[in-house]
């Protein structure tokens, strides 16, 4: 695949993680950016062409929105989980 196509791909996947974030559907988030990684660990810069470089720089950019827009959803979870988390350890000490 070429950098500009890895790059589709990526976005893609990062649409779809925002999707998933929104819907809360925490494991097939999990399972689609595990996918993406192995997308982005592809990419490479050789054969990029000139007339290319600007698709691909917006697509970059699109991606990157997309995990701010991820990790808006994510970050209060995960707080929550902690939250809950650090309440089941401390009901579980020996007193």
């Amino acid at each position: 695949m070429t950098p500009l196509a890895l790059a589709r791909e990526a976005a893609c996947l990062s649409e779809e993680m925002v999707k998933l974030a929104h819907a809360q559907a925490w494991e097939t988030l999990a399972e689609t950016e595990r996918r993406r990684a192995a997308v982005l660990a592809r990419l490479s810069l050789d054969g990029l062409s000139d007339s290319a470089t600007p698709e691909f720089v917006d697509l970059l950019k699109q991606i990157q929105r997309c995990d701010s827009d991820v990790r808006s959803h994510v970050e209060p979870w995960m707080a929550s989980v902690k939250t809950l988390l650090a309440g089941l350890q401390s009901s579980t000490k020996p007193k």
